[in-house]
């Protein structure tokens, strides 16, 4: 089939998608994409199925047949982010983003947090003026047996090695689960750790913007915000403290949470479920899914299978799922690297993003995203990106407007492990241990203890005290 062909199905299978999320589907709507599953129907990229948008026969999915065989091949990859391999002190183990800010673990389990500090989300303890904004690496207070970070927005947590989870930052929403009744919400500005008021040891925590869930042994724990269900509770009040999410027997690993603003018009908000059998559901206000727009505290399922990693922002979320990335929400700026811009402006199905084709045979294994872009960690640690570049966040050495599909952030040269974005910034965290920075450096994201409003193409290694 000749590319324009291709091109023309593709666009109107986008169209079908976008025209049907707008308007709901009803339950006997056959959900339709490249590895999506419904009643048996022929699979195609992003598309809902009706008698007004069906696909030819001779369409085939929409893939050629050498980008078809890889990603079959590719079904069963591992999961994990590939291991450290400590080269240098200190070591960092760990990469993760807040809105306007980064902190890494380090192999010695304390943390270092740079960038946007005024509302506490670094942990280094009380700042002032101008020092708050343009923070260079610094270690988090009170905090010396962590296991795992997690950042969304402006708040930061962490897990112990006791099972704890001890969170920093922002509280506005009730974040860092202070009580569990009644909720506690402020405006303060907490400087350093503080436990949260669990009752049962966590194997996991993961912030979202608004909202903080926990992995336990006995169900998810959830908090902060549930002003559209998000909690997952049905008694719960518009910010609630923490308690166990009501999840239908669904076995969730991990959570990741956005969505706050899909569309012009739409406040919304969802919390995402990777269950152990590789799947995602979905509550709260659920992008993603046919009659997206429709509140729900009951967990549904996202119409995509053999999925290893997700990722959420403010505007959209994207998903690894059988060696490929899918991804869903606005594409206002081309994040959703579908290679149309701006053809998903309300909440979508997801649609099979189109990655660089290049001389490695390696697929996706982690994704990132921020409110503008998205970036994605490929099994050879090469990355690609897609969207907004104006602070040169894609890492293509040069700034640019935006990039409507993946494509390779040729200025980072090293093997990544990790890769975590903010607003304006991507860092990756490279297997021997370093963390080297691209992109805005408006708060100081680049980690070098200044800040200014240029571009910033290239990686810079951030250095740990």
């Amino acid at each position: 089939m000749n590319r324009l062909h291709k091109l023309t199905l593709f666009m109107l299978a986008s169209a079908a998608s976008f025209e049907l999320s707008l308007s709901g589907c009803s339950s006997d709507d056959t959900v339709l994409g490249d590895i999506l599953e419904a009643d048996g129907s022929r699979l195609v990229d992003g598309a809902v199925a009706s008698e007004d948008a069906r696909v030819p026969d001779d369409a085939s999915d929409g893939r050629d047949a050498d980008a078809s065989d890889a990603r079959d091949a590719a079904l069963d990859i591992d999961a994990a982010s590939e291991p450290v391999v400590c080269a240098t002190q200190p070591c960092a183990t760990q990469l993760v983003a807040g809105d306007k800010y980064f902190c890494a673990l380090l192999s010695d389990h304390t943390a270092r947090c740079w960038g946007y500090g005024w509302l506490g989300a670094l942990g280094g303890g009380e700042l002032t003026l101008p020092d708050a904004l343009n923070l260079p690496p610094a270690p988090v207070e009170d905090l010396t047996n962590a296991t795992q970070l997690s950042a969304a927005g402006g708040t930061t947590c962490a897990r112990t090695d006791e099972g704890r989870v001890r969170c920093w930052g922002s509280n506005d929403t009730g974040q860092l689960g202070l009580q569990a009744s009644p909720v506690i919400t402020d405006w303060a500005k907490h400087w350093v750790p503080s436990d949260v008021d669990l009752s049962v040891d966590a194997t996991r925590v993961d912030v979202t913007p608004y909202s903080v869930c926990a992995t336990t042994n006995a169900g998810v724990y959830c908090w902060g915000q549930n002003q559209h269900l998000q909690l997952a509770r049905a008694n719960a009040g518009a910010t609630d403290g923490p308690g166990l999410a009501d999840l239908h027997g669904y076995d969730v690993e991990s959570v990741a949470g956005g969505l706050y603003n899909v569309g012009r018009g739409y406040n919304t908000g969802s919390l995402f479920g990777l269950t152990r059998d590789r799947k995602i559901v979905g509550w709260g206000i659920v992008s993603g899914r046919p009659s997206s727009l429709r509140m729900s505290a009951v967990p549904v399922p996202l119409p995509v299978h053999d999925v290893t990693g997700i990722a959420a922002g403010s505007y959209h979320a994207c998903a690894v799922a059988g060696g490929s990335v899918y991804c869903w929400g606005s594409n206002e700026t081309g994040a959703l690297g579908t290679g149309i811009p701006g053809q998903a402006e309300f909440p979508t199905l997801p649609a099979r993003a189109v990655l660089a084709v290049t001389e490695s045979t390696a697929v996706p294994q982690q994704v990132a995203v921020s409110s503008v872009a998205s970036c994605v960690r490929m099994t050879d640690g090469s990355i690609q990106c897609s969207g907004e570049d104006r602070f040169g966040q894609l890492g293509r050495g040069a700034p640019g407007s935006l990039a409507p599909n993946f494509g390779p952030a040729t200025a980072f040269t090293q093997r990544a492990v990790q890769v975590a974005m903010s607003d304006i910034a991507t860092c990756a965290l490279v297997q021997g241990g370093t963390v080297h920075c691209w992109g805005g450096n408006k708060n100081g994201e680049l980690g070098q203890g200044t800040r200014d409003s240029e571009p910033h193409p290239s990686p810079v290694r951030i250095v740990f005290p």
